[in-house]
């Protein structure tokens, strides 16, 4: 019961879905919410919830279970990179900002994402439950954006007596990962006036709530505390209140929402811009909003630039430790020609231009169709770069046109995470 007073005091439900290691894994995510979702398939595959009492500070509950393994212990540690496209070798190395030796999850001195080892029965199933003092879902120890990994071995806290003890712990190989993304239903208003007398008798009992108070984001989740699965509770609870329908109280927990309208889901992130090598005085906030799974909504202020246009893309990876440069190339799953954000032969990341005023500021408002905050073009995780010259849109009939926009040097960029 404790448990759940934390999580209905927080409002705040993280998930990480796993799947087999060479699959791609997609995410979705907001800062009340973090969840990572793919279709299942044979072999290891889960479900993992962070939750934190008072961001960023205090301990990570870690609850979860995970099925498909090999009886035994296996390594279970947060990764630096949110990038698993190309399967879990692509989650780069441990967490680890402080530059320590890898370590067991009580030692002071460790990497941030080592949380230790998970143990499997004979049937191949592990249940998670314990408390990890060092990570946080935000501040400068957040794992949101990053990779959760399990991996085939047991972790040897660094005490295995090799090189590759003091780096990995010994673990062996992957078997499953996923981007530790958000996800989070909210309603932008209060559905009293849509309540109707059975819905509101549901209220009452569930939450002692009356009719001036409306639908609260609180009241849901204590409901979906009750007992629910994440899954039961985003499908049949959360989705149930956007728009109450007449009917029983025992069908909310069944899963209708495929008849019954919902309640508008909005997902927002957010990156902050700089160049990491403090060569460029370019710096700005960007924030990216969906809501329905729709168009992203894209605002934001960007400073320090030369007056004119400038290329503005999303970039395939989140590894920015030695510069822009590191970000790689365009956001491109489906291997398209660059191209303007418009046209149909695009790459996902192509947003085109942001133009700066004489005084080298550029206000960004913009929409796009193509990029997410979930499914394959989630850019949660990646990065955005601004460059020094304007973007051809592809139509420049240079080298690099078809590929980059010949769109010159990268001056500021940053990782898209959760807000």
């Amino acid at each position: 019961m404790a448990g759940m007073t934390l999580l209905s005091n927080i409002r705040t439900l993280f998930c990480l879905c796993l799947t087999q290691a060479w699959r791609p894994l997609t995410a979705t995510a907001q800062l009340v919410a973090a969840v990572a979702d793919a279709d299942e398939a044979a072999g290891v595959s889960g479900e993992i919830i962070f939750t934190q009492l008072h961001p960023p500070v205090g301990p990570v509950i870690v609850r979860g279970n995970l099925t498909g393994l090999s009886p035994g212990q296996h390594g279970m540690v947060v990764h630096v990179l949110g990038h698993t496209r190309e399967g879990c070798d692509s989650t780069g190395p441990h967490y680890n900002p402080y530059g320590f030796r890898h370590g067991a999850p009580g030692e002071p001195q460790r990497h941030v994402g080592d949380i230790g080892n998970i143990r499997a029965g004979p049937d191949g199933a592990a249940s998670v439950d314990f408390l990890d003092p060092v990570i946080s879902l935000a501040g400068p120890h957040s794992i949101m954006g990053r990779s959760l990994v399990v991996h085939a071995d047991v972790d040897d806290y660094g005490r295995g007596g090799n090189d590759e003890s003091l780096i990995s712990g010994n673990s062996g190989a992957a078997v499953a990962c996923g981007v530790i993304g958000g996800k989070a239903w909210v309603c932008r208003e209060k559905q009293k006036n849509k309540v109707n007398a059975v819905g509101m008798r549901y209220l009452r009992n569930v939450c002692g709530k009356t009719r001036m108070d409306g639908v609260s984001d609180e009241c849901v989740l204590k409901e979906c505390l009750k007992g629910n699965t994440t899954g039961q509770c985003e499908r049949s609870i959360l989705r149930w209140f956007g728009h109450v329908e007449r009917m029983s109280v025992d069908r909310v927990k069944k899963p209708i929402y495929e008849v019954y309208p919902l309640c508008p889901q909005e997902r927002r992130a957010q990156v902050f811009l700089s160049d990491p090598q403090g060569m460029s005085p370019v710096v700005g906030s960007v924030i990216f909003t969906q809501t329905d799974g729709g168009p992203v909504t894209v605002a934001g202020t960007i400073q320090g630039l030369r007056p004119g246009r400038h290329g503005f893309h999303v970039h395939e990876k989140g590894d920015i430790s030695g510069g822009c440069a590191d970000a790689g190339g365009h956001f491109n799953p489906e291997k398209n020609h660059h191209g303007a954000p418009f046209d149909g032969d695009r790459h996902a990341g192509d947003l085109g231009n942001i133009e700066a005023g004489p005084d080298g500021v550029a206000h960004i408002h913009l929409t796009d169709h193509v990029i997410s905050l979930s499914g394959p073009h989630c850019i949660l995780g990646r990065a955005v770069v601004v460059h020094s010259d304007e973007d051809d849109l592809g139509k420049g009939g240079f080298a690099d046109s078809l590929t980059t926009g010949h769109a010159g040097s990268r001056l500021a960029c940053g990782v898209i995470r959760d807000q």
